[in-house]
């Protein structure tokens, strides 16, 4: 559905304008080929740039379903139906990035780490951001599992290409340090650091998060509060979660804590 919006968003003004230059040519005077072949020359410029552009914002409706509506299995239809593969052929390595970051919200837990155990640090030689994102969820992969000193090489790893930097948008990178920092709480509050875990989730709190990482934060806070005997307050926590929560795994999480205290 998404490439075929996006095949007609680029041949309107295509066709548009040549049908344009075509009669403007016809009433104007003689055919010139030079002029013609400048003409759709600025045309293929412009629809790639279009197009470019139009992927953006899809790429951005599609993670908004995940992010803003924690609606994981809606996302991974979505996503299908946008990037699906040739049949045959390997997922390219980058969609297995965004795949598991759906698969991860489920309870198929199983899947998402076959995914991102396929693919490796080397499938993204060209593409350094990619490299980034590829440690992040490794870290979050190796979290889920306890394998706490493989999350810490990756958010080492992590932090390398963060301090570099330059080549990240203004959106990627909040989006970069925001993933960092909650891992790196987690990995404190699995080596049992609630203090300095606690800290760095209230400082991400308070800054701009979607409502997927804040729910993420939410709930690491309530397990905190739950360590330290703050009941009322991670009854508090818990509740919202389940409330907001939409169809993430997290609420399911959320409920056994609840039962439990």
């Amino acid at each position: 559905m998404y490439r075929i919006l996006l095949l007609f968003l680029i041949l309107i003004p295509f066709l548009f304008v040549s049908v344009l230059f075509t009669f403007s040519n016809f009433f104007d005077g003689p055919y010139d080929p030079y002029a013609f072949f400048a003409t759709r020359m600025v045309l293929i410029i412009i629809a790639m740039s279009f197009s470019l552009y139009m992927s953006f914002v899809f790429g951005k409706i599609i993670a908004n379903i995940l992010n803003k509506k924690c609606d994981p299995e809606k996302y991974l239809v979505e996503y299908e139906k946008c990037y699906k593969p040739r049949k045959g052929r390997r997922i390219y390595p980058a969609h297995c990035l965004n795949i598991f970051s759906g698969l991860i919200e489920t309870s198929n837990y199983g899947e998402a780490l076959n995914i991102i155990n396929s693919i490796s640090e080397q499938d993204f030689e060209k593409t350094p951001n990619y490299i980034l994102y590829y440690h992040l969820n490794a870290a979050q992969s190796c979290l889920v599992d306890n394998r706490l000193e493989k999350a810490q090489f990756h958010l080492d790893e992590a932090k390398k290409i963060l301090a570099i930097k330059r080549w990240l948008s203004r959106y990627n990178k909040r989006i970069a340090f925001v993933s960092f920092d909650y891992c790196s709480a987690e990995l404190l509050f699995k080596h049992d650091n609630v203090e300095d875990s606690r800290e760095l989730l209230t400082s991400l709190l308070n800054g701009k998060l979607d409502k997927l990482i804040r729910l993420h934060c939410e709930f690491l806070l309530a397990l905190i509060d739950i360590r330290e005997q703050k009941i009322e307050s991670a009854k508090s926590a818990l509740q919202r979660i389940i409330l907001e929560g939409n169809k993430l795994y997290l609420v399911n999480q959320a409920k056994e804590e609840l039962d439990r205290l």
